[in-house]
């Protein structure tokens, strides 16, 4: 049963980065930091926009403006959508819940502040953004 939602929830997804949107989604972005083509850093930044390909742009405009000798390989994006589950310390996975909404849209790019905010992410969450 559990891995029929799931199933379904990533038939929803793929659609969803195919689809220009009316409004805008929340994508949740990966992607690997490279300095002169050796160190790597992974990253996850949240972009607020109406298409997956849009929000790759936003995302790759804004990285390219605030630095230089850096280069940007692996982008890899998700909507974010009310089946979303984060994971927990223990590994376990939780539903988005209204107070996790409200931080998604705080720390979403483009904003007021006009501030990129990215999350380092951790050697187990590494495989998503090398395509393992």
């Amino acid at each position: 049963m559990l891995s029929k939602k799931k199933n379904k929830i990533k038939r929803f997804e793929a659609k969803a980065n195919e689809k220009i949107h009316t409004v805008d989604q929340y994508w949740k972005i990966y992607f690997c930091e490279l300095k002169k083509g050796f160190f790597e850093k992974k990253y996850i930044s949240v972009i607020k926009s109406r298409s997956y390909e849009y929000a790759q742009e936003i995302l790759l405009k804004k990285l390219n403006s605030n630095s230089e000798g850096l280069s940007y390989k692996h982008l890899k994006g998700v909507i974010i959508h009310k089946d979303s589950t984060f994971k927990a310390k223990n590994n376990s996975e939780r539903i988005i819940n209204i107070i996790d909404w409200q931080r998604i849209h705080e720390c979403s790019f483009p904003n007021e502040n006009d501030f990129l905010y990215k999350l380092l992410i951790s050697k187990k969450e590494m495989n998503k953004c090398n395509g393992d």
